[in-house]
């Protein structure tokens, strides 16, 4: 779940929660009670959740971002290097395709724009989180 997920549910059970109150008279206090143990527990499971969901994506991105910038900086390099040929395939830049020393770079756009080396990939995809 994401942030406005969470704070959707957590508006509705305060809606709900009111509402409740509202129509709870003498005894209804008692399952008004017990209804609002429940909410919390609910709560507490949500917000949970969105903890862990938050620690992994900031883990993803930290390793993304690690690769990254070594990928573009290895771009950067050989597109300096005369000699070298181009070719771009939907989301992949080919470099000296068909070459012994082809390379391959993968163009992210989500969540953010990032370049990676598709030969790091395997290694990148190791340290990600489970």
């Amino acid at each position: 779940m994401n942030l406005i997920q969470t704070a959707g549910i957590s508006l509705l059970v305060l809606i709900i929660g009111g509402w409740l109150y509202t129509r709870c008279h003498g005894d209804g206090v008692r399952t008004l009670t017990k209804l609002l143990l429940l909410v919390n527990a609910l709560l507490l499971f949500v917000t949970l959740n969105l903890y862990y969901a938050a620690k992994n994506e900031i883990a993803v991105k930290e390793v993304i971002e690690k690769y990254s910038v070594a990928s573009t900086v290895d771009l950067l390099s050989l597109m300096h290097e005369p000699g070298h040929s181009v070719e771009m395939q939907e989301n992949r830049l080919l470099i000296d395709k068909g070459s012994d020393h082809e390379r391959i770079f993968i163009l992210m756009r989500e969540p953010f724009f990032h370049i990676i080396d598709q030969g790091k990939m395997m290694q990148m995809t190791k340290e990600l989180p489970n």
